[in-house]
């Protein structure tokens, strides 16, 4: 049984203009990256990249480098921390209505195409927050493909509200957020355990989500361990998506956040040398494709 994996960053913008947290400086940033990328290369694994519109332009010098070894860059966006804060306070995406969220992701847009040389066609909003508007406005902007949702987060102060959870990859709905559709768009899921909630320091409702930063390696095993299991049935599309961000030290091979990436690494391939499973890696922009040649729509 071969099961697609992809590793996500959402690559933030500077800390002091983003309203829930971002990176200290563009060095560190870089560092982050760099090392997050190293470690995936060493073991084969592919990842998107989530890149603000600040962060894009911060590191275009090199950011082709990464996607040269078959990583893909995507578009991510906190409406709080575009134009350097000055929108900082106002919210997240799904805060918006559509007319509103149009405007601020074609301004965004603009900047990531401007700084990279071609228009983003994978996208990712920031605390995973949109409501049912966005993925047409997502479509009309080009994009393609993505990991917009978190099964089962409920968090309506972010308009993060993925209730009921729609654990596979699916086309999105145009009517309804958390329902699979038609649309021309491929949402690929942040992998989550839909029967867990996890103890967030804010108080957000969220489920465990399959988020380096948020689970110790057994926890986020047994993650995978569950979507395992799950993809034995049929009709389903079962991908695996992993998250994290770069405010840490992913070039540290004694940081706290390295040993999990690596620990979990190790947990895949423990997994696959004893099971019929085989894990193949991909990029989200991968796993869309993976998945439309299922010739769903």
């Amino acid at each position: 049984m071969d099961i697609p994996i992809t590793f996500t960053m959402d690559c933030e913008n500077l800390n002091h203009l983003s309203g829930v947290g971002g990176v200290t400086d563009w060095a560190f940033s870089e560092r982050s990256i760099r090392g997050f990328i190293a470690t995936l290369n060493k073991h084969g694994h592919k990842a998107t990249l989530f890149l603000c519109p600040e962060t894009a332009e911060a590191h275009s010098t090199w950011l082709h480098e990464i996607e040269a070894d078959g990583h893909e860059l995507g578009f991510h966006f906190h409406p709080d921390s575009f134009r350097d804060g000055m929108a900082r306070g106002l919210g997240q995406l799904g805060q918006y209505v559509g007319d509103e969220q149009r405007v601020m992701l074609t301004e965004g847009v603009d900047v990531w195409s401007q700084a990279l040389g071609v228009a983003p066609q994978c996208f990712r909003p920031g605390c995973l927050s949109a409501n049912d508007e966005t993925y047409p406005i997502l479509v009309d902007l080009g994009f393609t493909h993505g990991s917009v949702s978190s099964p089962g987060r409920n968090e309506p102060i972010l308009c993060a509200i993925w209730q009921p959870p729609l654990l596979d990859v699916h086309w999105a709905n145009a009517a309804q957020r958390s329902l699979p559709g038609n649309l021309s768009f491929i949402d690929v899921p942040l992998s989550v355990d839909w029967e867990t909630r996890f103890p967030h320091r804010f108080g957000w409702d969220l489920p465990q989500e399959l988020m380096i930063e948020r689970g110790d390696v057994a926890t986020l095993g047994g993650i995978v361990s569950k979507h395992v299991k799950r993809a034995a049935a049929p009709d389903t599309h079962v991908a695996i998506c992993v998250a994290t961000h770069n405010v840490w030290d992913y070039a540290a091979p004694q940081d706290e956040k390295s040993q999990i990436l690596s620990g979990l690494i190790e947990t895949l391939t423990e997994t696959a040398s004893r099971t019929d499973v085989s894990f193949y890696p991909a990029s989200v922009g991968g796993i869309a494709e993976w998945f439309s040649n299922f010739g769903e729509s």
